[in-house]
Formats: structure tokens, C-alpha cells, sequence
């Protein structure tokens, strides 16, 4: 969870989420960081639920936010956030999520692969209705990189090579408001991978308008030069226990 540092009580606080890519550095949304500085935002890692004792926040050293990330079509939206003192990764109740290899090529991951969305955003579409507990929701992706029809969106462009689309078209299960920059996880051989970035929506859990995220093997390389330790080369030294939030799995319907 991503809180403001100056809110003492985390369920007010959070306002984004992120994936704990090392022990020091974490991945996120950049439309989440415009305006604040790395002094007014802090991490809370390793708990289910916002407030539980024992929670304890992580301060933020750098905001890196990708250069070329635009706020009015929401193009390259990511950011990384390093930390100021590692945390301890110890695969019970911290694990790193693994980034794509490269040789995935950018148009993994296909369509109508089974990923898991995470937050502790909005669970209403008409209300303002947000959880303490961790919730999560399993989406199908729908297009691949080169399948421009990903919903009728009137905000900002689908942009295939840069985003990728996801839902669960039966159920209604979506990301909502407070969910950004929180992972799209792909299970690959064991490993939970990140695929997408929580960006943007027209609405929540509408069968037409589906969850558009920041597709993350189009980073890999800007990911890399500026936090080397993530090159995949370096992936055997990080702990890869299952991510917290998947351990305590639990569905969003609306």
C-alpha cells in the first residue's frame, strides 16, 4: 500500500498500491505520484489488512517517475519508488513479485491468459465503499498487443503496445478507484510474474469498458537501467514465496 506519510491512520492514508519488486524498490503507477514528494509518501508491506498491530510503514528515498509519461493519455505510466532501508523479504509475509523476462517478448501476456488483480480499492461502483482487508479478483486478458478493440473508451486511447486490457466479463470483477498501481500478477511455472500495472478505466467492473493496465514488458529496459538488481539475472537472490495478498485470495464483485 501506498500511504500519505502525514495520515496516521492507514486506511485513510492509502490512496495507491504497488508491487515490491527487491528489497528496495518498488513498482507503481507514475499517475499516482504527481506533485508529491518522495518525504510525503511511505510503504506499508507485509500485512493484509490496513491498520492491523504490528503494520509497520517503510519511507521513500526516490520517486522515479518514466520520463516520458504523459497525465493527459496516460501513456508510460509507471514509476519506481526506492526505498530509504530495505525490507525484510523473508517469503512469509514479504516476497518479491518476478518481473518478465525479456525473451516473453512484449506481447505476453496472450489472450485469455488468467491473471490476479489486488488493492485495497473501491469495491462499489456507486459508492464510496473502501476496504480495510486486502481483496483481489482473477481477470482474463483480452487482447494481445496487436488487437486494437479493447472496449469503446471516451477518456483516453487504448494504446495496445503500451497497455493491456483485463476483466472478468460474467462476474463483474474489475480494479477500481485506490487500486492504481497495484499488480496484474500471471502465475509462469510457479513464479508470480508481473504483467500489468493497475492505470485507468471507464468506470469499474463494466462488461464493456474493461480494466486498462500499464503493460510491463514494455518497461523492462527503463526498469533495468535505473535498478539493475531487477534485471532478471539478479531474480535468484530475491525470495519468490507467494505474495501476500494471493494468500489471503478474496473476490470482488460488483
Amino acid at each position: 500500500a501506498l500511504v500519505y506519510s502525514g495520515v496516521s491512520q492507514d486506511g485513510y492514508a492509502q490512496f495507491c498500491g504497488g508491487s515490491i519488486a527487491s528489497e528496495n524498490w518498488i513498482v507503481t503507477a507514475a499517475h499516482c505520484l504527481p506533485g508529491l514528494a518522495a518525504g510525503d509518501i511511505e510503504i506499508i508491506a507485509g500485512i493484509t489488512t490496513l491498520g492491523e498491530p504490528g503494520s509497520a510503514r517503510s519511507a521513500v528515498q526516490q520517486i522515479i517517475s518514466h520520463p516520458e509519461y504523459d497525465d493527459a493519455t496516460l501513456e508510460n505510466d509507471i514509476a519506481l519508488l526506492k526505498l530509504a532501508s530495505p525490507l525484510n523479504l523473508d517469503s512469509a509475509a514479504r516476497s518479491a513479485i518476478a518481473l518478465p523476462y525479456a525473451q516473453q517478448g512484449t506481447s505476453w501476456p496472450a489472450a485469455n491468459t488468467c491473471a490476479t488483480v489486488s488493492g485495497w480499492g473501491n469495491t462499489s461502483t456507486t459508492t464510496a465503499n473502501y476496504p480495510d482487508d486486502l481483496m483481489a479478483a482473477e481477470v482474463d486478458v483480452l487482447t494481445g498487443p496487436t488487437d486494437p478493440q479493447c472496449g469503446s473508451y471516451s477518456t483516453y486511447d487504448y494504446l495496445p503496445e503500451l497497455m493491456l486490457c483485463a476483466a472478468e466479463m460474467t462476474l463483474g470483477r474489475d480494479a477500481c478507484q485506490g487500486d492504481s498501481g497495484g499488480p496484474l500478477a500471471v502465475d509462469v511455472a510457479g513464479n508470480w510474474t508481473l504483467a500489468g500495472i493497475v492505470s485507468w478505466g471507464f468506470g469499474c467492473a463494466d462488461p464493456l469498458y474493461p480494466g486498462v493496465y500499464t503493460r510491463v514488458t514494455r518497461y523492462l529496459g527503463w526498469v533495468e537501467n535505473h535498478a539493475p538488481e531487477l534485471n532478471p539475472d539478479y531474480e535468484e537472490d530475491i525470495p519468490m514465496g507467494l505474495p501476500i495478498w494471493l494468500l489471503y485470495e478474496a473476490s470482488r464483485t460488483n
